[in-house]
């Protein structure tokens, strides 16, 4: 696959990462032991791809990398979906850290804060309940506990501006707006020349994927 992705687009090298957010494991993988949901807690994800890049790893250089990153010190104390998030991550640390460039020298990788999960209930009200429960092996009883697709590398570059995730509002979690300062942190080392402003993706996130997704490759 890599040889052949090489000579379809004519590159050098292609990068590769193993693991996704856990909030964008595919919907319709549910497990047994997590009450018929595909995470731990019976939560679903709103049709989660297996693992959407933008939502993890971006390209900010030509040999510079943003990797996510769970925020906190202990593993232990991570609630269950960062905790999974947190090893698909170190996972990708380890395997990006062993591939080289288009010049075969190491990546340079920066990393990302993640804010902390976002989980709401949803029921047949919202069209997303709908859906899941349209999916192959998906059986529906009642209202669902769903995880958004959150992630401050899920953002947009445009001429001279970026928009950048951000989640807090009155009333949340101070870690969110902690989680918020230090993307707009990091974004600002890495885009000295751009204007980045902050846009509540939560709507968009509601429906699965994120500004960067419904954005990607729109044509001149």
């Amino acid at each position: 696959l890599n040889r052949q992705l090489r000579e379809t687009y004519s590159l050098k090298q292609v990068v590769w990462v193993e693991e996704g957010l856990a909030d964008d494991v595919q919907t319709f993988r549910v497990k047994p032991e997590y009450g018929g949901a595909p995470l731990p807690g019976g939560v679903f994800t709103l049709i989660g791809t297996g693992g959407h890049v933008d939502e993890c790893c971006r390209f900010v250089g030509p040999n510079r990398v943003l990797l996510a990153q769970v925020e906190g010190e202990s593993v232990d104390q991570m609630p269950p979906l960062e905790r999974m998030t947190h090893f698909n991550m170190e996972a990708n640390l380890h395997f990006l850290s062993a591939q080289p460039d288009q010049d075969g020298h190491p990546l340079e990788i920066v990393r990302m804060p993640l804010p902390p999960s976002l989980i709401y209930t949803i029921d047949e009200r919202d069209p997303m309940y709908s859906v899941i429960d349209q999916l192959r092996g998906v059986v529906l009883n009642g209202p669902i506990p769903v995880v958004l697709a959150t992630s401050y590398c899920n953002y947009i570059i445009s001429n001279g501006v970026i928009c950048l995730p951000k989640y807090y509002e009155p009333g949340m979690d101070d870690a969110f707006r902690e989680t918020d300062e230090k993307a707009l942190s990091v974004m600002q080392g890495l885009f000295p020349d751009h204007t980045i402003v902050q846009i509540d993706p939560k709507p968009v996130n509601a429906g699965g994927g994120g500004m960067h997704c419904i954005t990607n490759n729109q044509p001149a």
